[in-house]
């Protein structure tokens, strides 16, 4: 199996205002929105932000939606009932499908023109029209219980009576590994290519049939079960996965009928879960809908019953920006989970449907996620913050929420992790006493960790567990720099290409953005705990400069033989502004602005890197390379030209950029990646969001999606 991390490099800052802040005074380090009362009610509705119809075909890859609760996770496929990879750990039907439907003997995806879906928080419509019937179907998922509801209506469009045939082709492989297997990848049934050689999960067993209109199916090693009900007896079971409805329906009349899938890993719960819902089929709907209405109005309530803090209602005056505000939260808040079993009480997922249940990539995650967490849900940040900050430094992407198992490769996010998340914390959020809990460090333990060569390295490497408080970790990782740099050199250096972009093969060691990172890092620091770190700040400045390359508008990376290599991505220059903007000459900041104007923005979107760089001969991954970009790159880079000074004399094109971003949120939750739209199709006139089929493996949705928040409220409030 394929060892696709999602590097997607969630490396952004968060710009903390220090005006009037003593050195050492935390306890002033306080936000205001945690002060105030706030009663308004967000300005936008989770009606307001369903997608438009997004046209879907069974054989052509696109974003397809998913569906969430508290516990887990479904997609649906290009058909009006289909569904696909229900996970709800510790069961898990990756790359299982059930649900197809057939009518009048045919397979629908054959006859129909597609599918067209449309998406909302607590549901999903979809629908299509085929030989004179006309299919809508509603799907919602089970108020945080392991199930779902689909409900369809195939309506006869023409005058005279004509006869049903419809039939649905059921299936139940699952897996269940207990805790195991959680890291981006789910436990899954091997029908992909990657997987051909392997045999198990493939069988599965009906264990009845029976007259009331259900199917209850078990996997192949007897600790998964699936079940399938109706609310229409069928005419006749084909076989035993594949039952039958004849009708005569009348012209403009309608055939309906109710299916209630549920999941588990116990046949005497999940038979209980389906005679508890079976009946109730029709309530389902409203129930989810009342639910994610009472999440997302709470997300803005002082004192709510969902989160530890709650967020600022915003304003603008620009519809368009209001909806890049309320769509990142809207984001985070189909990532969170609350699994029975997980070690995080509260967690938000990196990313999800199909991959991403059950994990966290907290080195990416958090430098974009806790500035909104800080002020939404401050006890949950804490929470995977300490958890980051024990994971083995800059060796861990991914935490196992279940098994606490880290795995991944060395991360150069990992110190912004933990500073971004402390400083956020210290700013936002009343109680300190966190910064005295106590941290258990884990040695390297990750088999798939790649150890980076050629940097020097003054820290042991002997494994061994160690402690030591939030407040020393914090501390760690603000001077790493002093720890991991180039021979000789003030630049940092977390190692070979291995620990940056995977999709970028030339981005690695000495580079201006994580350089930058450590001098916005040493300057909180001195601001929050007292010191005077500015001549060490002024060195890291000096060799960031010897990276510029005059009148390019971008920096090269210093490899360790002295090999200087373009960077000339926008990740890398939304670290240097966010990290040292101010300190950049304006003939260099007019360049950065005007080679990114040029070369990586689109009207609607941006790309990573530029299209004329050598290294887009590496491929087409759309969440790193040239085809396209990962979202927080360009809310980091706008709120980088704040940092730097130059956001009033560049608002105008800005704001003109971000509303034909702002277009891109009719397609839902912000992905893991869009494509550019001068290489790729538009959708809903904007920047199309990626599929996760291999080798994009861009998903859905995306908690760092969240920073467009963070944007708004730096830039524009």
């Amino acid at each position: 199996m394929l060892n696709f991390k999602i590097v997607s490099l969630f490396f952004v800052s968060f710009i903390i205002t220090t005006v009037g802040i003593r050195a050492g005074s935390i306890s002033k380090y306080v936000n205001s929105t945690n002060a105030k009362s706030n009663q308004s009610k967000p300005t936008i509705s989770l009606s307001d932000l369903s997608t438009g119809w997004l046209k879907r075909s069974v054989t052509k890859l696109d974003a397809m939606p998913g569906l969430n609760n508290d516990i887990g996770s479904i997609q649906v496929e290009a058909d009006p009932v289909a569904l696909k990879h229900p996970i709800f750990p510790p069961y898990s039907g990756g790359n299982e499908i059930s649900g197809v439907t057939i009518i009048n003997g045919k397979n629908i995806a054959r006859i129909s023109n597609g599918t067209e879906i449309k998406w909302t928080a607590y549901g999903i419509k979809r629908r299509t029209k085929v030989d004179g019937w006309e299919l809508n179907s509603q799907t919602s998922m089970l108020p945080n219980e392991a199930g779902v509801v689909v409900s369809l209506t195939v309506l006869n469009t023409s005058k005279a009576t004509n006869s049903l045939t419809l039939e649905f082709l059921l299936s139940g492989r699952a897996m269940n590994s207990g805790g195991e297997g959680y890291a981006w990848f789910v436990p899954s049934i091997p029908t992909d290519v990657f997987s051909f050689k392997i045999n198990e999960g493939l069988n599965q067993e009906v264990l009845s049939n029976t007259n009331e209109g259900n199917c209850l199916i078990q996997n192949e090693n007897d600790n998964a079960y699936t079940s399938v009900s109706f609310d229409k007896v069928p005419t006749k079971w084909t076989n035993s996965r594949r039952p039958m409805w004849k009708a005569k329906v009348k012209g403009q009349k309608s055939f309906t009928i109710n299916i209630l899938f549920a999941y588990g890993t116990n046949r005497s719960t999940v038979e209980e879960l389906d005679a508890k819902w079976k009946t109730r089929m029709g309530e389902v709907a409203e129930l989810t809908k009342h639910k994610w209405e009472e999440l997302w109005q709470s997300a803005f309530l002082p004192n709510n019953k969902y989160f530890s803090g709650f967020l600022p209602v915003v304003k603008t005056g620009n519809v368009k920006l209001d909806r890049l505000y309320y769509n990142g939260v809207l984001t985070l808040l189909t990532c969170r989970r609350i699994y029975p079993s997980s070690n995080v009480k509260t967690a938000y997922l990196t990313l999800w449907p199909r991959r991403g249940e059950g994990s966290i990539y907290l080195a990416w995650d958090l430098p974009y996620t806790s500035g909104i967490l800080s002020r939404l849900d401050p006890k949950s940040l804490i929470e995977m913050l300490k958890v980051t900050m024990s994971q083995p430094m800059l060796d861990f992407q991914v935490v196992n929420l279940f098994t606490f198992e880290h795995m991944g490769a060395p991360c150069c996010a990992h110190p912004m992790a933990i500073y971004n998340s402390a400083f956020n914390l210290l700013k936002n959020y009343k109680d300190k006493s966190w910064l005295d809990s106590l941290i258990i460090r884990k040695p390297n333990i990750s088999k798939e960790s790649e150890r980076a060569s050629q940097v020097q390295n003054d820290v042991s490497t002997e494994e061994k567990s160690y402690k030591m408080t939030a407040r020393e970790a914090i501390k760690e990782v603000v001077f790493i720099h002093r720890k991991k740099h180039l021979p000789n050199m003030n630049l940092i250096d977390f190692g070979n290409r291995t620990a940056y972009l995977e999709c970028i093969t030339t981005y690695a060691h000495g580079t201006a953005g994580h350089t930058a990172q450590q001098i916005w890092a040493m300057k909180q620091y001195d601001q929050i705990f007292g010191g005077d770190t500015s001549e060490e700040q002024q060195k890291l400045m000096d060799a960031i400069k010897t990276l510029y390359r005059n009148g390019d508008g971008y920096f090269n990376c210093l490899y360790p033989d002295g090999k200087k290599i373009p960077a000339a991505n926008l990740y890398d220059l939304g670290l240097v502004l966010t990290g040292a903007g101010e300190l950049l000459t304006s003939d260099q900041l007019k360049e950065i602005v005007s080679f990114v104007r040029n070369e990586l923005i689109t009207p609607t979107w941006a790309r990573s890197l530029a299209s004329t760089d050598l290294d887009v001969m590496s491929g087409i991954r759309c969440d790193h390379q040239w085809a396209g970009s990962f979202p927080a790159w360009i809310s980091q880079f706008v709120i980088g030209i704040k940092k730097s000074g130059r956001f009033e004399k560049n608002r105008v094109w800005i704001l003109k950029w971000l509303e034909g971003v702002s277009q891109t949120t009719y397609q839902g939750p912000f992905a893991q990646a869009y494509w550019a739209e001068d290489v790729y199709p538009k959708e809903l006139g904007a920047a199309a969001k990626c599929y996760d089929e291999l080798v994009q493996g861009n998903h859905w949705s995306i908690s760092s999606g969240v920073h467009f928040a963070e944007m708004i409220l730096e830039c524009y409030q």
